[in-house]
């Protein structure tokens, strides 16, 4: 299942001063780029500042093209879509979340914990005896390491979206800059 963020909402409505820059939140705008050239020329274009160095992650397609945006923990990937208007052609873009690493970051998550109430306890008894007249290991190790999660799982994506939407940011002015 692709999860999609949807960029209609305009930015001024895009929420506090600590959330990251708007262009990776849900719901922001990405800003369009025009271009005098054609849909062909804008693809070759960018696919010679791929080959060079310049736009790396891109993956060209008809009509349009995709470049990975590297945002820490949880990747994007920036679609934009070519439409020939006028005399040139607007390249559109909206933002989509990788999948892949929301899913390994929970079921890692769930995998490690139950087997590491069953080692923290195998190491109390064997390195502390009296730990055996306690309370049973699972009663306060799981508080312990499943209360935390949700700020930890927090932070990675506060972080994560700040690094998207300085990525996002870099790409479109390499488009604009590649496109004149």
């Amino acid at each position: 299942m692709q999860q999609t963020e949807n960029m209609s909402i305009p930015a001024a409505a895009a929420g506090d001063a600590r959330e990251p820059a708007p262009a990776a939140r849900p719901g922001a705008e990405i800003r369009e780029v025009r271009s005098p050239l054609g849909v062909p020329d804008i693809l070759e274009r960018l696919e010679t500042a791929a080959r060079r160095g310049r736009m790396p992650g891109f993956h060209p397609a008809v009509g349009s093209f995709r470049v990975r945006i590297f945002g820490e923990a949880f990747e994007r990937e920036l679609i934009a879509s070519i439409a020939p208007e006028g005399e040139g052609s607007v390249v559109r873009f909206r933002l989509r979340l990788m999948p892949m690493m929301p899913l390994v970051l929970g079921i890692t998550t769930l995998v490690a914990i139950w087997p590491g109430v069953w080692l923290t306890d195998s190491m109390l008894k064997a390195y502390y005896p009296p730990a055996q007249d306690w309370w049973p290991t699972w009663a306060w190790y799981l508080p312990l390491t499943v209360l935390p999660l949700p700020w930890a799982a927090r932070s990675m994506w506060r972080k994560s979206q700040a690094t998207a939407a300085e990525e996002v940011r870099k790409t479109i002015e390499a488009v604009e800059r590649e496109t004149r």
